[in-house]
């Protein structure tokens, strides 16, 4: 929001520079993103948080000054002016549902000469960032900006009939001021008339009912609709206004008639209008609930004691009464918050209230107390900066990609859109879907990359999400996924990768297993990772039809971890053992199976003898061989404790490995 200063010092006396100001704001919670500087004005421009549909006003934020600076603040007095003409013509305003425009005034006003703006009326609307359009439409923006408070003003003559308020039906259209004719929501509030739409309410007004130069009567409408019911329309429509802005939030619902009454007065002299009807207050006015604090709680909560005199001093300049409290003895106030705070509901909100204005730079500078929290949370590796920090030093680079797909891209990765989560009101057809699978912005990213680099390695760590319920939170399973691709590395590579981070995680038992489900992998060069009790992922080769689809012309491969299932089986734990006293043995065994056992069963099956001498298998090479066979080179350590092995010995150890993969898995050996 842009407030100019010359504008605030309407409301209150300031003598302070801006710079002195906007710090004194900053520190009682009001953010200030940036001051500028336009035509010699100074204007603040203010981040204001949803809780504080006040401040949207230039009134509010004065407020805010006020209390700061223990100032009186100077607000324009309602104008109360009796009825001075009677049209024959009036426009009654019929509510289908009233929950859907709880509060606000209508009235009439004739006489009305439309025409330019003044001068100063211009230029405080574009300080405050708002078009001039003409004098009855801007000193509707005029007291909007000021209040906090929309409004609409109708041409009495174009409206036929009745008006009713009422719920939209799906596929309704209305056209706006801006000429656009928009399809509307179920459920967008709308104005009509007994021929027309002639509101998209709390949006933008209907084109065929709009104030012109032919203008002489006006319906002037101050409403305060359901927030819900505007923030879906306007996310349906694409359409955001400063009124839709305030209307989204809790406005002050005695605000309209006080709104009302000060465009009245402004419509009277800048546009010679006069009132031609009872001004129309519907639950007008509005009581807020009063509730009793204890000050020694406020002292507890912020950890400094406030002069009960000084607390009550503070809440009465921002507008709250205060009285001692008949129901309660010792330091007990009970507090009657003003309407336009209607998030002030519990005594941690008047402690913030007056914490906030008391000034926390005030509070003494003292050193924590109390024993240090210990929680076993807070000693727990942080394995997501671990991987994080593995995989760029192994040539991948981390991205991040949308949470939000269409349904091209699941179509890509030939995907069924009834298989995922679909937007309810998706801004655009390219983000209609929740990602099942972060390999649809990678793959993306590779095709985008491979015009501009031979080979790309890319990964990302971030949340897919599923169909399938949680059934602690009846939330759809949002399960944080580690996944990778590359066109560099072939499925060795990729599966020592997949190694590497177990070992970084200090997994020890994983195994990969044959993938045997089509879908995005090629199933005869992937495999499923396996931990103790978990299948936590698949490694492999991206099937070729589905890099075909995203342009890619090179083989990818690639791995996909379930990475909250991953890290409940990590362990911090390290375990040490001595280098041996003895020289190691080392032998190259070169041996011929079948295609479809996995290299995993043989590691396996030479584990399962229980060699306390044989130190380590691990796999050399895989090479294709002939008769559906393939060569696997294995590489062998062997080393006692208590002594150098001689070569008897070391043979007796090879061919008891021969013996127990022959009688498992039929091998035979392959001389080199």
């Amino acid at each position: 929001m842009l407030v100019p200063l010359s504008w605030l010092k309407d409301y209150v006396n300031l003598e302070e520079n801006s710079e002195e100001l906007a710090e004194k704001l900053v520190f009682s919670g009001t953010k200030i993103e940036e001051i500028l500087k336009k035509e010699g004005e100074t204007i603040f421009k203010l981040e204001i948080t949803p809780n504080r549909a006040d401040c949207l006003g230039i009134i509010g934020v004065a407020r805010e000054v006020a209390a700061l600076y223990e100032r009186d603040l100077k607000i324009p007095q309602p104008f109360l002016e009796t009825v001075q003409t009677k049209r024959k013509k009036s426009l009654k305003l019929t509510l289908k549902d009233p929950s859907l425009c709880p509060y606000y005034s209508l009235g009439v006003i004739d006489n009305v000469r439309v025409q330019e703006s003044p001068d100063w009326l211009k230029k405080r609307l574009e300080l405050a960032g708002i078009r001039a359009i003409n004098n009855v439409v801007d000193i509707t923006n005029y007291v909007m900006i000021e209040t906090a408070q929309p409004m609409h003003a109708f041409d009495l003559d174009k409206v036929k009939g009745e008006a009713v308020l009422r719920s939209s039906r799906k596929g309704e259209k209305v056209t706006t001021l801006d000429g656009v004719e928009r399809s509307l929501n179920e459920g967008a509030i709308i104005i009509e008339d007994s021929e027309k739409l002639i509101d998209l309410a709390g949006l933008m007004g209907g084109k065929n009912s709009q104030v012109d130069k032919d203008t002489s009567t006006i319906v002037l409408h101050v409403p305060v609709y359901n927030p819900v019911s505007i923030r879906k329309a306007s996310q349906f429509t694409g359409l955001r206004t400063e009124a839709s802005n305030r209307f989204e939030k809790i406005l002050d619902p005695n605000a309209h008639r006080f709104a009302f009454e000060r465009a009245l007065h402004l419509l009277k002299v800048e546009a010679e209008g006069s009132l031609a009807s009872e001004i129309k207050s519907v639950n007008y006015p509005v009581k807020s609930s009063p509730f009793t604090i204890l000050t020694d709680e406020i002292d507890e909560i912020l950890g400094v004691k406030i002069p009960e005199k000084d607390i009550v001093n503070i809440l009465v300049n921002l507008g709250f009464e205060v009285l001692p409290s008949p129901s309660t003895e010792g330091h007990a106030l009970e507090v009657r918050p003003p309407t336009w705070r209607g998030d002030v509901k519990t005594t941690e909100d008047i402690a913030e209230e007056v914490g906030r204005i008391w000034g926390y730079n005030s509070f003494p500078k003292t050193l924590p107390k109390g024993d240090i929290p210990t929680h076993e949370d807070s000693f727990k590796p942080d394995w997501e900066r671990k991987i994080k920090g593995l995989l760029p030093s192994i040539g991948f680079y981390e991205t991040y990609t949308h949470a939000l797909i269409s349904a091209q891209n699941l179509a890509r990765l030939s995907i069924r859109e009834t298989e995922i989560l679909k937007v309810n009101n998706p801004m655009t057809v390219d983000f209609e879907y929740l990602r099942p699978t972060l390999l649809s912005g990678l793959l993306e990213g590779v095709s985008l990359n491979l015009r501009n680099f031979k080979d790309v390695s890319l990964f990302e760590l971030g949340r897919a999400f599923s169909k399938k319920i949680d059934s602690k939170t009846k939330l759809p399973l949002q399960p944080k996924t580690l996944t990778a691709v590359s066109t560099s590395m072939r499925f060795s590579q990729m599966k020592g990768v997949v190694e590497e981070i177990l070992t970084k995680l200090n997994i020890k038992q994983a195994s990969f297993e044959i993938l045997e489900k089509e879908g995005v992998w090629d199933k005869n060069f992937s495999a499923k990772i396996s931990t103790v009790k978990d299948e936590v992922g698949i490694v492999g080769k991206i099937d070729s039809k589905i890099t075909k689809n995203i342009s890619i012309d090179k083989e990818v491969f690639g791995f996909e971890i379930d990475f909250d299932k991953l890290v409940k089986h990590a362990s911090s734990e390290i375990k040490y053992k001595s280098l041996p006293k003895f020289p190691v043995v080392y032998e190259d065994l070169s041996i011929l199976v079948d295609q479809k056992i996995a290299v995993q069963e043989i590691l396996d099956t030479i584990e399962s003898l229980k060699e306390k001498r044989l130190r380590s298998a691990t796999i050399g090479e895989v090479i294709p061989w002939q008769e559906n066979k393939k060569s696997i080179l294995l590489h062998l350590e062997y080393s006692d404790n208590q002594k150098t092995l001689i070569d008897d010995e070391a043979a007796n150890i090879r061919k008891k490995i021969v013996e127990k993969l022959n009688s498992n898995l039929d091998i035979e050996l392959r001389s080199l």
